[in-house]
């Protein structure tokens, strides 16, 4: 498969494995930079249509936009073959998406920004900041950057630009270069002489070339403009500063004036959950260490969690060093924790116990200068030796380390819950992840939709259609953002994890949830039984198996319901349409000898078998529906 670069920070330019290719005119290249401003999302057709002819399309736009699109299919995909699916510009109802990964520039240096914030070196930072701050080689979307849908990723982008660019002068100072770093923010300054950050920076950045009065020059001249300009005093943090450089304090010397900033994370709805986190850090800071878990179903937001606990621990100072259980086969025995031994300087082996004892001396060296946080993530993908080093590391409760690891609970091993079950006596905090109430739902949506009203019925019915799962409300929010309907089709990206769930169970299990998916949300046991010819075992351990997983809960003593409404859609749309409709007029023989005067069901299952036989005979039941809902 070649390597595919598109590239939007300067002018619109796509590279095939190292090659500049020609893109074409300026409305092809632009139907591919108004996909890559997107970053992966779909866009759909009627958008694309309306943003490119700006509002007044021709008559044949959209066989002209296929033809475009057919066209970049070839160039970012030369040795695809005939009638196989493209997997760079990709079709996704209702429209298209481009996905690059980090062959998109502003991929690559979200990548390369976030790998900076999460070193603890500030050389290391330095050069990966500096590497993101290379991708720019011009204006933003170049020819492209007065389109109406291209200025808010215009302005995000310059945000960003500027923000690197204090974030690598601040690692510069810390380094020991104030030079370069003066030159860097001089012209940040002149561009943005109310950049505060940015001021203050360059002020030590003079003070440590030892050109003090140029220092004061420039806070002087920043005190006066802020005055003339916006009526305003300099801020705290300015003034602090001026009072510092008078007294050449001598903390100006070893540290930069503002900290290398770290990434906002994406979490909404778990103060709760990141302040027990807290608390167990302070204990484990002062104390023996302590081992957190974090447990919740894909998509449940836990490695944002833990992201956030990492930067505010960060923030006070603590060392953080991760290891993540890799998806993939094949990777080498217990690589989470080759991972954290790579982060303390030691080596790892495949003798467990000899790597145990090392990364325990480890952490307990690196705890004399601060505190240790060890982040594990993905645990239920760990093999059985990552299981016995964490029964090794955790097990030690070393003084001033805080171990937090994160694990979908239906699919951990006999391994790690035994390692679990031996480690309850150093377990501080043990969180399981719940859905994310209406409110947090609402500001998600709103966040990565940008969709910032919703009418008063529709977040609850998001919640309760998602179960407040994070990740299936982002999936929402966004196809709803680009003109799919969230309330009544499932994004191809949550089809995705929710099949794969259903895949993970015995067939027999998928076979029966598929049968009940065609009941509705909530499940009649005794109806499902009769459905599946009255095998009552074969249901019951079905559901069992599923509960176990998660998928659906018991609500009675002979009903039960899918934990989220997507969950029985995706597995009602997988039951092909001639067979769902027979299921249908199954469920209604069922249900007209068992209920006969639920005339909603009835009217239900009647029209989704939609055939004159079963209609004609249902009429009575639909009227009677329709008069309850007039009602």
């Amino acid at each position: 498969m070649p390597r595919v670069e598109v590239r939007v920070l300067g002018p619109v330019r796509v590279l095939v494995d190292g090659a500049e290719v020609d893109l074409g005119g300026p409305l092809r290249r632009a139907v591919l930079a108004r996909l890559a401003v997107e970053a992966g999302a779909t866009v759909s057709t009627d958008r694309l249509v309306d943003d490119l002819w700006r509002g007044e399309p021709p008559p044949r736009a959209l066989a002209a936009l296929q033809a475009h699109v057919s066209h970049l299919r070839r160039l970012l995909e030369p040795d695809r073959a005939p009638r196989a699916a493209a997997t760079v510009l990709v079709s996704e109802p209702p429209g298209y998406a481009l996905r690059a990964g980090e062959g998109l520039d502003t991929a690559a240096v979200a990548a390369l920004a976030a790998r900076a914030a999460d070193t603890d070196d500030p050389a290391t930072a330095r050069d990966l900041l500096a590497r993101a701050l290379a991708a720019w080689q011009g204006p933003v979307l170049g020819e492209f950057a007065d389109e109406a849908w291209a200025a808010p990723t215009v302005t995000h982008l310059e945000a960003l630009r500027a923000d690197l660019t204090r974030r690598l002068a601040a690692a510069e100072l810390a380094t020991g270069d104030p030079a370069r770093a003066a030159r860097r923010l001089v012209a940040r300054v002149a561009d943005a002489p109310l950049d505060e950050e940015a001021v203050l920076l360059l002020a030590r950045a003079r003070y440590r070339e030892g050109r003090q009065a140029d220092a004061l020059a420039l806070l002087a001249a920043t005190r006066r403009r802020l005055a003339d300009d916006l009526g305003l005093d300099p801020s705290p943090a300015l003034r602090r500063l001026e009072t510092a450089l008078l007294a050449q304090d001598p903390e100006l010397d070893p540290e930069p004036a503002t900290p290398v900033s770290r990434p906002r994370h994406d979490l909404l709805g778990r103060d709760t959950e990141l302040a027990r986190l807290r608390a167990a850090a302070e204990r484990a800071g002062g104390s023996p260490g302590e081992l957190a878990l974090v447990a919740g179903e894909p998509g449940a937001g836990k490695s944002t969690l833990l992201d956030a606990l990492a930067d505010e621990l960060a923030a006070d100072g603590w060392r953080t060093v991760r290891g993540r259980c890799p998806e993939v086969d094949g990777a080498p025995p217990a690589w989470a924790w080759t991972e954290v031994g790579a982060a303390l300087g030691t080596e790892t082996s495949p003798d467990t116990f000899h790597t145990g004892r090392a990364l325990v001396a480890a952490l307990r060296d690196a705890t004399r200068e601060r505190p240790v946080l060890v982040v594990l993530d993905d645990l239920h993908r760990g093999d059985d030796a990552t299981a016995r080093l964490l029964r090794a590391v955790a097990g030690e409760a070393v003084r001033r380390v805080l171990v937090v690891g994160a694990y979908r609970p239906v699919e951990s091993d006999e391994d790690l819950d035994a390692a679990i079950a031996a480690l309850v006596g150093v377990t501080g905090e043990r969180l399981e992840l719940a859905g994310l109430d209406p409110a947090a739902c609402a500001a998600l949506v709103a966040r990565h939709g940008g969709l910032a009203e919703l009418d008063a019925g529709a977040t609850p019915r998001l919640e309760d259609r998602t179960g407040g799962n994070p990740l299936f409300v982002r999936e929402l929010a966004r196809w709803w953002a680009a003109g799919g309907d969230p309330e009544h089709t499932v994004p191809a990206g949550v089809r995705d994890v929710l099949r794969r769930r259903v895949a993970a169970l015995p067939a027999a299990t998928g076979a029966v949830l598929r049968q009940a998916a065609v009941l509705g949300r909530d499940v009649d046991v005794g109806v499902l039984v009769e459905l599946e010819a009255g095998e009552l075992d074969r249901v019951l351990d079905a559901l069992e198996s599923a509960a176990a997983a998660g998928l659906v809960v018991e609500t009675g003593p002979d009903t039960v319901r899918f934990d989220h409404d997507l969950v029985r859609e995706v597995l009602h749309a997988d039951v092909p349409a001639l067979r769902r409709g027979r299921a249908h007029a199954r469920v209604l023989d069922v249900l007209e000898a068992r209920r006969p005067g639920d005339h909603g069901a009835l009217a239900h299952h009647a029209l989704a078998d939609a055939t004159a036989v079963v209609n004609l005979r249902a009429a009575g039941d639909v009227e009677a529906a329709a008069a309850r809902a007039r009602e």
